[in-house]
């Protein structure tokens, strides 16, 4: 696993320190924690970037325990993109079994992309967070993607088949509803507990996260059904869906101003940060399994009040 060659480390519950030379494999450790319950770097798009540039495949194999009771997972990946996962011996397919059992956050230097990227890694903060505290989400979201998926086709084949249509966008519309509510309640749960951990800090500069569903609430009484048919024609032409789940928007302000414009580098790192924290904490006041912090370049960018504010946190 990168330049990890043959590893096994003890870890103890709460806080563990790992230290060493640049160059030395601490990051790459970190990632292979994270890489265990997700399949994918954080470092990097491509999961096979992992694997050393000597071998065919990257292995990581880690036993987790909660209350008691212990799971063994195994993750392989091999160049040829070929995944292996495994849960006490027995293989499985869906990655969301094994998030269920590690949910794990990042805290280092990419984080502050929760702010300055794009709506759809926003997005995946928001729907990873909601997983965890919903167990219906998961159905809504799967659904919700099938519908999507399918009315996609049939813009891109522009097909005139108005039953088909209907049929997709009703479904479409009954499982975004079901998504957006669910979102909707984690924001404002993620935000308030923001609010208490801003103060805790002393950084209080009228920070605050809202949800923007994904379609105008004005037109059609807001209801998507009614919404997609309406705008059935110009997504022909565009050959996408433009109103649903998928473009709904978590919006991170500061006085009503965007903070990805409004905030330095130093607080854009304690404000995501903060804003991850936050979310672990709603997760777990639902009786969510405690997260594991993956936590790289602490001190950067942060000064030694902060600094010492977040480390206290964790």
């Amino acid at each position: 696993f990168r330049c990890l060659r043959e590893v096994e480390i003890d870890l103890i519950p709460g806080c563990n320190v790992i230290f060493g030379a640049n160059g030395s494999g601490k990051t790459s450790l970190l990632e292979a924690i994270h890489f265990l319950p997700t399949g994918k770097s954080f470092r990097a798009a491509r999961a096979q970037s992992v694997i050393r540039h000597t071998s065919r495949q990257s292995t990581v194999f880690g036993v987790v325990s909660h209350d008691g009771m212990s799971s063994s997972i195994g993750m392989s990946r091999s160049r040829d993109g070929t995944r292996v996962l495994r849960v006490n011996g027995e293989e499985v397919h869906a990655q969301s079994v094994v998030a269920r059992l590690l949910p794990v956050q990042v805290l280092g230097p990419r984080t502050v992309e929760l702010i300055l990227a794009g709506p759809d890694t926003r997005r995946k903060f928001l729907n990873f967070g909601v997983f965890h505290v919903k167990p219906l989400f998961q159905e809504s979201w799967v659904g919700a993607e099938r519908c999507l998926r399918h009315r996609n086709r049939l813009l891109r084949t522009e097909s005139r088949d108005i039953a088909e249509y209907r049929a997709w966008e009703t479904q479409l519309a009954r499982f975004s509803h079901q998504v957006d509510e669910m979102r909707c309640v984690h924001v404002a749960e993620v935000d308030a507990e923001l609010q208490r951990l801003l103060s805790a800090t002393g950084f209080g500069q009228g920070i605050s996260v809202s949800y923007q569903k994904g379609w105008d609430e004005t037109e059609a009484d807001g209801e998507l059904s009614a919404i997609l048919e309406l705008e059935r024609q110009r997504d022909i032409e565009k050959g996408f869906t433009g109103s649903g789940h998928h473009r709904a928007e978590l919006k991170i302000r500061v006085e009503g101003y965007s903070a990805a414009d409004t905030l330095s580098r130093g607080e854009l790192k304690l404000v995501s940060w903060l804003l991850t924290i936050a979310q672990t904490v709603v997760m777990r006041r639902h009786g969510n399994k405690a997260t594991a912090f993956l936590v790289d370049d602490v001190q950067a960018e942060l000064d030694s009040a902060h600094l010492s504010s977040v480390c206290h946190l964790l």
